[in-house]
């Protein structure tokens, strides 16, 4: 298991903070938040009516049972508010609540996530050179990305060599993982497409009991934050 302080969204916005996309940070905000249980991620059915005599299934964010008493970070906030008031909430509702005081996307990531970083002492950059993607990765920083890059190499290897294999071993290098394991869509696709393949067939099957059935992980893939491309 990987041992930083920071939160996998941090841990992405320093490995390219000019190119990390507000989609991909709202993503990873999200999968962590139903990785850890804060949020579950449940699947509804819209019955036919007059208008649509089709069944729907849709998806929709409700609280976990890690939700009550827990404390967010500051990007975490905002995701978390709308269930003070409702039961259950959309995903473009959730990201649409957390970018609604700033004028661009960029604005989420510039105070919830940079500037935190910055008092830290984790990067650094002027206004103006931030404007045009260059910031300054402090040594620390290296360190923990080298550490990053290192613990995602040894669990890929792992992964890899437990696909169609021991399942106990194989649920156990999930939980380690954690959110991280997301960073294979792009990493190792491949390697990402038998991930989701075998959690599948564990979530269906629970040959290790319901309690070890990767039901976070499966709540976890079907995030969606493809209306940002439309």
């Amino acid at each position: 298991m990987l041992n930083t302080e920071l939160f996998p969204a941090q841990v992405l916005f320093l490995q390219t903070p000019s190119k990390v996309s507000i989609e991909e940070v709202f993503s990873v905000i999200l999968k962590d938040l139903v990785i850890r249980r804060v949020l579950n991620l449940v699947k509804l059915k819209s019955y036919p009516t007059e208008r649509s005599t089709k069944t729907q299934k849709y998806f929709r964010f409700i609280k976990g049972i890690a939700y009550e008493g827990y404390e967010p970070m500051k990007f975490e906030k905002s995701f978390l508010i709308p269930f003070e008031e409702a039961e259950q909430v959309q995903a473009k509702v959730l990201t649409n609540f957390a970018l609604r005081k700033y004028n661009m996307p960029s604005g989420f990531i510039d105070e919830r996530i940079f500037i935190p970083l910055a008092k830290d002492d984790y990067i650094s950059s002027l206004p103006l050179l931030k404007t045009f993607g260059y910031y300054s990765i402090k040594s620390k920083t290296k360190e923990i990305i080298a550490e990053v890059e290192e613990f995602m190499t040894t669990q890929e290897q792992r992964l890899e060599s437990l696909i169609d294999g021991d399942k106990a071993e194989f649920v156990s290098a999930m939980n380690d993982t954690g959110t991280y394991v997301f960073q294979f869509e792009k990493r190792n696709p491949e390697l990402y497409h038998n991930i989701i393949s075998m959690v599948k067939r564990i979530y269906r099957t629970q040959p290790l009991g319901p309690d070890n059935d990767l039901t976070n992980f499966m709540e976890a893939f079907n995030v969606n934050m493809r209306y940002f491309e439309e």
